[in-house]
């Protein structure tokens, strides 16, 4: 016998009759005329909440718009976001801090539309899947999957994988299309009422802006001991070293992204090549980078290779791969996280990612206190982490390494 895992949802009777006659006729408009989408607009505008989904295609890099699902609730607006360059009507209607836009798994919808739209600002959303990894054990769930346990749906997902750029779309595509909006305010409701019941509507909210917009992640700070294999290096090629890390930190972001992983600086310092061809040659090393940038780079390597002066040379020490105390801190690591991931009933890949988890070793291995190790997680996680983390830390206390 199956057992649901999660009775504290309950499926509703409209739920399931919906279930046993799915096949009924949706109420959806095709929207691919200016004329439409105006009307389209005005029918949409001042509404609380607006349901949406997007269809689109990635391909070299970028994201085409092909479908925009539009509801405030009832009739599902299927907009034609290819045969319409100019979707500026639907701007004034999404672009107001009164709407609040509900979306599963919306971070590629959000950014789509908000760059299609021309919106100055974020809007107010609600992720359906962010809210059911805040009160379940589940991260990463499908649309489908979410109708079915909550609501006892089971969608077909026959046109899943088809090429929404082709056109004409046929009814069945439509019907499929809408249907990804049609069910969002059911959705809404259970979860938004479970996440009220435990305190968390407001969390949902919060998260849900912080993985549709998570904020860049800081470049790692290099030095010598960025770099386990340093240690190889010689007077010439530690200075040389020194050098091109002082020089890529100095670069602006756009450059770095288009440079060479940071790795790869030490085989350039490792090999001091003379010459673009050369520096071209080494494995990581992008040829248009390497254009723009190769004789400012080998300047400045070789020039601090021929002055290097052997009091500033470093004698580095290999650092081990692995050691017994590396294991019994990853160990405690994720003990900790899962014993608190279910104590507080929330998805651990979004409440104790794993980028996280590491600033939370890093601080055990700086010797941080249960207090210092509880301030370690910031923003909206903190609501629930911070007296969790002290908690457990003071019953559980972390390994340390022996001297």
């Amino acid at each position: 016998m199956l057992v649901d895992p999660y009775p504290r949802f309950p499926r509703d009777a409209p739920g399931r009759a919906r279930a046993l006659c799915y096949a009924l006729t949706r109420v959806y408009e095709l929207v691919d005329t200016p004329a439409g989408l105006s009307c389209a607009a005005r029918a949409l505008a001042g509404a609380d909440r607006l349901y949406l989904d997007t269809e689109f295609q990635s391909a070299h890099g970028r994201c085409t718009l092909s479908l925009v699902q539009i509801s405030r609730g009832e009739r599902v607006f299927v907009v034609d976001a290819l045969r319409l360059s100019d979707l500026s009507p639907l701007g004034p209607v999404m672009n107001t801090t009164s709407t609040e836009w509900v979306v599963h798994a919306g971070r590629q919808d959000a950014q789509l539309l908000t760059s299609r739209l021309g919106l100055g600002g974020r809007p107010r959303v609600f992720d359906t899947q962010v809210a059911w990894a805040l009160l379940t054990a589940e991260a990463a769930v499908s649309l489908a999957y979410l109708s079915y346990r909550l609501l006892g749906i089971r969608p077909g997902k026959a046109f899943q994988t088809d090429d929404w750029m082709r056109r004409p779309l046929t009814d069945p595509q439509l019907e499929y299309a809408a249907s990804d909006v049609e069910h969002l305010p059911d959705l809404l409701a259970h979860l938004d009422r479970e996440a009220s019941a435990r305190h968390r509507a407001g969390l949902v909210r919060l998260a849900t802006a912080d993985q549709l917009w998570p904020e860049p992640e800081l470049p790692e700070k290099l030095t010598l001991a960025s770099f386990r294999n340093a240690w190889h290096l010689g007077l010439e090629s530690q200075a040389a070293l020194r050098a091109l890390v002082d020089w890529y930190a100095a670069q602006p972001a756009e450059s770095r992204a288009d440079g060479p992983d940071p790795r790869t600086l030490m085989a350039m310092a490792a090999r001091l090549p003379t010459s673009a061809t050369e520096l071209e040659r080494l494995r990581g090393v992008p040829k248009r980078w390497a254009a723009q940038h190769a004789e400012r780079v080998i300047s400045i390597m070789n020039d601090a290779a021929h002055t290097a002066a052997p009091s500033e040379f470093i004698a580095l020490t290999p650092s081990p791969y692995a050691t017994f105390f590396d294991y019994r801190l990853d160990a405690w690591l994720q003990t900790m996280r899962a014993e608190l991931c279910e104590r507080l009933q929330a998805a651990p890949d979004l409440l104790l990612p794993r980028r996280h988890l590491s600033r939370i070793g890093q601080a055990v291995v700086g010797g941080a206190s249960a207090a210092e190790l509880s301030k370690v997680i910031t923003g909206w996680r903190a609501t629930l982490l911070e007296d969790a983390i002290e908690r457990y830390v003071e019953q559980h206390p972390p390994p340390q390494p022996k001297p």
